[in-house]
């Protein structure tokens, strides 16, 4: 009796015990009481003295064909007289549309106008259908009123929808586009086989001439005003920005001559709406490539049969050789100067400059193209051009070589590794004390090691956080720290970028965002982590805990 009593008591404790919480109590106020939400998002509110909208995803499930993850979507009221700045409350935006393609909702991402509208790419009522279409729509969150954009060509793992530099017209789709003023609510169609290129607020595209649309002529879209035609017979080749202001590349084909002449290219000014001839290149002249200018925008790179820098400013050009002796793998321009980095399929590096030509380089290094985070351009440059990131053929188990970062000025001098060989890097973050940081893993992405280097000197600092980062700032970052495969979280922690000190904010934290600030064009130079930001994360346990749900801190 006794023995079956002290094993009743055990059971029961047990019991208890695993409907408590673990660790410590998360810092800052819990504002939903919700294990089954999925994201977390702040959204502008472009308004000063209203707090940016804190947005939620709720449970998801696979619906469509190929499968899609739908989640709804919640809005955290806003209440300026809360300590948080938000109510314990929510108020449902979205039923039943799938608002991510991905896998996870922590994935889901939103775009705000000028005005703090929220422009969302979405599927509803897709149980049933194969490929279904997603739909552009704006919601306005302080009336409420939600409003349909179009069809979007593209589904969201593309670019779906552009918004102008002034986040006042947005282009719903690609090739099938349609662009609206989200001040006036003026939308023009057209059929674009080429697309349509944003200069400034306005839009150039081509429209096909029906019935057969085999020709196209080049139009201009003004914000409130009716598209115009500029050019007939052309369409849009190509854009760049130089410092003499935006040119369009045109490509207009002479088919009327006998035997066509195939395509000639033009060069067109939008402010003059002038046109100048490129150069004919090729022999017959061929469809060329033309990759990013020049950092003044004043040379272009030509590939046809032959490689041809042409400097449309000074009309000089030079002719780099035979298409077929230099088979380009990748190519690049080193920012701030009119070099260009040249990748051969022969392991080579060449590098070109306006007074010396095409010179090869004695180095094994090859440049390795990664992301420069938080934003998404690839690039084997830091973004002054002092340094350049290489990798050595062959290098590492699995020949998965290891980052190394060296001067540009000298790119066969030594240079110092970043991650070690053997393991997976695809990012890179340039702190603001002038080191280079990026996350290394062999495993599992979301389990990296970080590693710091100053390319000057090469001291060197590692993060050990089997994580991922969340945010960077000038001094600290935020962390997702010892990543749980099984249960799909992790340590919420600050980290001190001098020391690697660590302070918890939360345990089992599954995803997290941080307040961009009251506008959404921040100010050059702000920190993203400064003391007092706003962070909103999700935590669940693993079993039911009162501490999941969501929660909003302040950063110390």
């Amino acid at each position: 009796m006794a023995r079956q009593r002290r094993a009743r008591v055990a059971i029961a404790a047990v019991a208890v015990a695993g409907c408590l919480p673990t660790g410590s109590a998360p810092s800052g106020r819990h504002l939903l009481s919700d294990r089954a939400l999925s994201g977390v998002h702040f959204s502008p509110s472009e308004t000063e003295g209203v707090p940016s909208h804190l947005l939620v995803t709720g449970p998801g499930q696979f619906v469509g064909s190929p499968p899609y993850l739908s989640a709804d979507l919640y809005q955290v009221l806003a209440d300026p007289t809360s300590e948080t700045g938000y109510r314990l409350d929510q108020t449902r935006l979205l039923s039943e549309w799938c608002l991510v393609s991905s896998t996870d909702a922590s994935d889901f991402q939103v775009q705000t106008d000028i005005r703090g509208r929220l422009l969302l790419v979405a599927f509803q009522n897709i149980a049933g259908q194969v490929n279904p279409q997603p739909e552009v729509f704006r919601i306005d969150l302080a009336s409420g009123t939600r409003s349909y954009l179009g069809d979007p060509a593209y589904l969201l793992s593309t670019p779906s929808f552009r918004q102008s530099p002034g986040r006042t017209r947005v282009l719903d789709g690609f090739n099938l586009s349609s662009v609206s003023d989200l001040d006036g609510g003026n939308s023009s169609s057209c059929w674009s086989p080429n697309g349509a290129t944003f200069v400034g607020e306005d839009v150039y595209f081509d429209c096909g001439i029906p019935p057969l649309y085999q020709t196209q002529d080049l139009w201009r879209s003004v914000p409130d005003g009716r598209p115009e035609l500029l050019v007939h017979n052309a369409r849009v080749f190509n854009s760049f920005d130089s410092d003499r202001g935006p040119r369009l590349i045109l490509a207009r084909t002479l088919a009327t001559q006998d035997p066509p002449t195939g395509d000639h290219y033009l060069l067109f000014d939008p402010a003059t709406l002038e046109t100048s001839p490129l150069p004919a290149l090729g022999n017959p002249p061929i469809f060329p490539n033309y990759v990013p200018t020049s950092p003044d925008g004043h040379w272009l790179f030509i590939v046809t049969d032959r490689l041809t820098l042409f400097n449309w400013i000074t009309s000089e050009t030079q002719d780099l050789g035979d298409t077929n002796d230099y088979v380009v793998s990748d190519r690049e321009w080193r920012p701030g100067r009119s070099e260009l980095w040249l990748t051969l399929n022969d392991g080579t590096l060449r590098i070109w400059k306006p007074e010396t030509g095409l010179t090869a380089v004695a180095t094994t290094a090859l440049p390795l193209s990664n992301y420069q985070a938080p934003v998404s351009k690839r690039s084997a440059f830091t973004r002054d051009g002092n340094y350049w990131f290489s990798s050595r053929p062959g290098d590492g188990p699995g020949g998965l070589p290891a980052l190394y970062v060296g001067p540009t000025d000298d790119p066969a001098a030594p240079a110092f590794p970043i991650t070690p060989a053997g393991a997976y890097v695809n990012s890179h973050w340039e702190l603001a004390d002038g080191r280079v940081m990026a996350g290394a893993w062999t495993a599992y992405e979301y389990r990296k090691n970080y590693y710091l280097v100053d390319p000057r000197t090469g001291a060197s600092q590692v993060l050990a956080i089997n994580g991922a980062m969340a945010a960077v700032g000038h001094t600290r970052a935020l962390a997702y720290v010892n990543w749980q495969v099984s249960s799909g979280s992790s340590d919420l922690c600050l980290i001190d970028l001098a020391t690697g000190a660590q302070t918890v904010l939360a345990n089992n934290v599954y995803a997290a965002d941080v307040d961009p600030g009251t506008y959404a064009d921040v100010p050059p130079g702000t920190d993203p982590l400064a003391p007092g930001t706003r962070v909103a994360y999700l935590v669940r346990e693993r079993m039911d805990s009162p501490y999941d749900g969501l929660w909003i801190t302040e950063l110390p």
